[in-house]
């Protein structure tokens, strides 16, 4: 429907955000307009899809780049496989995050936490985002501190929930959708644990980054490209249980004052918003 609205508007530019239910209508996209694609993550490589619908997701890719004049992507990685994969001009833009200008310390009061004695995992709770090795390496740990874990409630955490209901050293909190109480949990935090292995620049990491978290991330070239050496890294259950035992605290402020200075740098808004621009002008003037 928003592509068949499109048609009847004569746009210039057309910006589409993420192609999965967007790119198999490409067919009406509108013929006149120069039409922009930010790319996203590789949806297609998410373990909670079939086969078949990971399939999809890779043709999905294909129609978007066809369709496309110019793609967009939000993470260098993204970036050099679009540009081995397709001849398409290709704009590296990044996502943006906003710095909280406070932070509640009463916040904790509402979850029974306590300041600097808690690790913290946000995510959407898929496999891919390695909720449960995060889990298991706190248990191999000789490590009290409680892991909370923030997530939106599906069966793949009922699941979890239910196999680790009796460990004392995991909480599951349903999603927080107020920025306030989430940002706090954040800051307040001893660890932030960033176990995203799928997509681009990744929100979340960036507003860990934008509430000064010491971060423990998941290796993968997404998020190395992103916190560089400003995080510690694992690769496993093992590996992390490791880390946990022998994180140097004393590193918090260095490292956490160099993300906060990338997200002034680079992840914000007034950047980002000015590079589309930047595309848009240099889209038209191509023509």
């Amino acid at each position: 429907r928003c592509n068949l609205h499109s048609r009847k508007q004569k746009f210039d530019i057309v910006l589409h955000l993420g192609y999965t239910s967007d790119s198999i209508w490409f067919w009406l996209w509108p013929k006149k307009s120069i039409h922009i694609t930010n790319m996203d993550g590789q949806e297609w490589k998410r373990v909670k899809f079939s086969p078949a619908v990971r399939n999809f997701l890779k043709y999905a890719e294909k129609m978007a780049v066809k369709g496309s004049r110019w793609l967009v992507a939000d993470s260098k990685p993204i970036e050099n496989y679009l540009l081995e994969k397709y001849s398409k001009p290709v704009s590296y833009i990044a996502y943006g995050a906003e710095i909280p200008a406070s932070f509640q310390l009463e916040t904790l009061k509402q979850y029974g936490l306590e300041n600097g004695k808690y690790d913290l995992v946000i995510a959407r709770m898929e496999p891919e985002n390695n909720i449960e090795m995060m889990i298991e390496a706190k248990l191999q740990s000789n490590d009290s501190t409680l892991l909370v874990i923030v997530g939106n409630s599906n069966n793949y955490q009922l699941e979890l929930k239910k196999k680790y209901r009796n460990q004392e050293k995991i909480q599951f909190l349903n999603a927080i959708y107020e920025k306030e109480k989430i940002n706090s949990l954040r800051y307040f935090c001893r660890l932030y644990l960033h176990g995203h292995s799928v997509g681009g620049t990744n929100p979340s990491l960036l507003e860990a980054m934008a509430c000064s978290c010491l971060i423990v991330a998941h290796k993968n070239p997404f998020n190395e490209a992103v916190l560089g050496a400003d995080a510690d890294y694992f690769s496993n259950a093992d590996e992390l249980s490791k880390l946990f035992q022998k994180i140097d605290f004393s590193t918090k402020e260095v490292r956490s004052q160099n993300n906060l200075m990338k997200i002034q740098r680079e992840y914000n808004w007034e950047k980002i918003t000015n590079d589309y621009e930047l595309l848009f002008a240099d889209a038209i003037h191509s023509k």
